[in-house]
């Protein structure tokens, strides 16, 4: 009996240790401090009972349904204890779990680029992540105990912010919310999305979401709305009509002064409508009335034609009798910008100046056919005047005294010029006109140059001029391609100047080159030069440059503009350069016209 009245106490102290472990790692704890009260009670009275059997066994009477009972009651329980630890054994499992989660969820939102955060019933913030620390400037206490709405709430409340306090009072989630931050360290804008969260028991506890900071993001709108705004104003204050369709080809805008050119369609000229409709409407009620089907049919076809290219225009009449030009330009991303001038003033100026023009070349072929006419009449009675004189000037000595062969002299000589300067003048009005004919033929340059020198040997000597010829690349046989008469004119002038504004005792060189087929002859002198600014000058006609070289000087002026133009109607140039004091350097350029013959090749190679 003694036995099993200690095996009984053993297993009933057994329970009531395992039960006061389970205290410390249950959650019910409560329970199981009231099972292990219960427990100790009943264990100190088996102790009082084995101690009396012990001290009494003869006397000891034991019910062993009882004690058994007992035994059967510890053993249940301790099984039940034991099983229990396994379950709490398990439940520290889930917490450790719980708690790398949680640290797992934490590394996450202090890594994401955005920040998460949480709110309570009332909606005030009660936990952010670290992030909104490091875009925002501020410190996470500071939103602390805020209400969403209360830092949220824009300065004008849109459709889209009273939308969002029916979600939120409607405990509903929401998704991209655009919110104005205003914070110590400024203001920023933020995107936020949340999604309620309910305990157990269903009440609502509160939001949790995420914030993304849209703040460059919301600024770079901005500054587009107002440049956008900038472009709009404008667009709307330009003189000219302006029109933007979409990759589409539909409208997308167009200002007033675009509707005000066309107001037969300016009705119909709204966002949305499709350029070749406008087009359509166009050809049909702003062209002039009188054009027909086919010519409306081209313009149509060709006004369609510069929608395939980047940047192309065109001109044209409409039945108002106002002139316009169409503008297209293509962008890159397929859109076309449309601008529309009125042009009729400057098709008004242009048919006035078309007409001044027409004047003017009339005016200048009656001048030209008027010299044309008169060369005859002037050149026979010159010739006649020049021929007497001559023949006045060569009589015996006897009978012609030195006074009246000085006036035949002058006679002669003013006669020559005068001829010179018409023969000059019909050259010049043949060039204007287009009429100039070369007559072009072999000939040898360095025989020409030859004659010329021969003819301003005179010139030369009354004014004691020294002339320097440099004409080693004429080699005896050297020809050249040309009109003979315009080439020894060109030279005639280029001497006849060099001597005019050369002081006496001066130098002229004359010298020739020869590079390949093309032939360069410079006239330079030591005369009195030409100021920069007026070297162009001298090749107008009839021009005479300062009044250094007009003194004491006669000319007309027609001398280097005739020889320039003879020279380009050879395909070559007159080029000038000079300076004041230095004299001047005239080169003659022909390109192309040298003439080497076999021998001569042969000798100089």
């Amino acid at each position: 009996m003694v036995i099993i009245l200690a095996a009984s106490l053993a297993l009933q102290l057994a329970a009531a240790v395992v039960a006061c472990a389970a205290i410390a790692s249950s959650g019910r704890r409560l329970a199981w401090l009231l099972l292990a009260c219960a427990l100790v009670p009943i264990g100190v009275h088996r102790l009082n009972t084995l101690s009396e059997a012990l001290a009494a066994p003869a006397a000891f009477s034991l019910d062993l349904s009882a004690e058994l009972s007992a035994m059967a009651i510890s053993v249940l329980l301790l099984l039940a204890v034991l099983g229990r630890r396994w379950i709490f054994r398990d439940s520290i499992k889930d917490s450790a779990y719980t708690a790398r989660e949680r640290m797992r969820y934490q590394d996450i939102a202090e890594a994401a680029s955005d920040w998460l955060w949480e709110t309570d019933e009332q909606h005030r913030y009660i936990w952010f992540s670290g992030r909104v620390e490091e875009i925002t400037k501020s410190p996470r206490e500071w939103y602390y105990g805020k209400s969403r709405i209360e830092i949220g709430q824009p300065k004008e409340p849109n459709e889209a912010w009273q939308d969002h306090l029916a979600k939120l009072a409607a405990r509903e989630p929401f998704r991209d919310v655009e919110i104005h931050l205003v914070t110590p360290t400024g203001d920023y804008w933020v995107r936020s999305s949340g999604v309620p969260i309910f305990d157990d028991s269903g009440r609502f506890r509160g939001y949790r979401g995420t914030g993304t900071d849209i703040t460059d993001w919301k600024r770079a709108e901005q500054s587009y709305a107002a440049v956008r705004d900038q472009l709009g104003k404008a667009i709307k204050t330009m003189s000219e009509g302006i029109a933007i369709f979409g990759p589409d080809d539909r409208l997308i805008l167009c200002n007033e002064q675009m509707r005000r050119h066309t107001p037969a369609i300016a009705d119909k000229i709204v966002p949305g409508v499709k350029f070749e409709d406008l087009i359509d409407l166009f050809s049909r009620h702003v062209l002039p009335p009188e054009i027909g089907q086919e010519e409306r049919a081209a313009w149509r076809a060709e006004r369609l034609s510069l929608r395939g290219r980047t940047h192309a225009s065109m001109e044209f009449q409409i039945k108002s009798g106002d002139w316009c030009r169409i503008t297209d330009t293509r962008m890159e991303d397929g859109s076309t910008v449309i601008v529309r001038t009125d042009i009729t003033e400057l098709k008004q100026r242009q048919a006035e100046l078309e007409q001044e023009r027409n004047r003017a070349e009339e005016a200048s072929s009656a001048k030209t056919e008027f010299l044309a006419n008169m060369s005859h009449e002037l050149r026979t009675p010159l010739n006649a005047i020049i021929g007497f004189a001559d023949v006045m000037r060569g009589g015996p000595l006897s009978e012609v005294s030195d006074k009246f062969r000085s006036y035949a002299e002058d006679i002669a000589l003013s006669g020559r010029h005068l001829l010179d300067l018409i023969n000059d003048l019909l050259d010049m009005a043949k060039i204007e006109t287009g009429k100039l004919t070369l007559v072009e033929s072999d000939f040898e340059p360095a025989a020409e140059l030859t004659d010329i020198v021969a003819m301003v040997r005179a010139l030369l000597e009354a004014k004691r001029i020294r002339l320097v010829e440099d004409l080693g690349d004429l080699h005896k046989g050297l020809l050249i391609h040309a009109d003979r008469r315009a080439f020894r004119q060109i030279l005639i002038n280029l001497l006849s100047n060099a001597v005019k504004f050369t002081p006496e005792e001066g130098t002229i060189t004359l010298s020739a080159s020869i590079s390949g087929q093309d032939l360069e002859i410079t006239v330079r002198d030591t005369g009195i030069g030409i100021e920069a600014n007026e070297q162009e000058r001298v090749f107008d006609r009839f021009a005479q440059v300062g009044d250094v070289m007009a003194r004491d000087q006669y000319g007309t002026g027609i001398g280097l503009p005739l020889s320039r133009a003879l020279a380009e109607a050879h395909g070559g140039r007159l080029h000038l350069d000079s300076a004041i004091g230095k004299g001047t350097t005239v080169t003659l350029h022909l390109p192309g016209r040298a003439r080497i013959p076999p021998r001569l090749a042969y000798v100089r190679s």
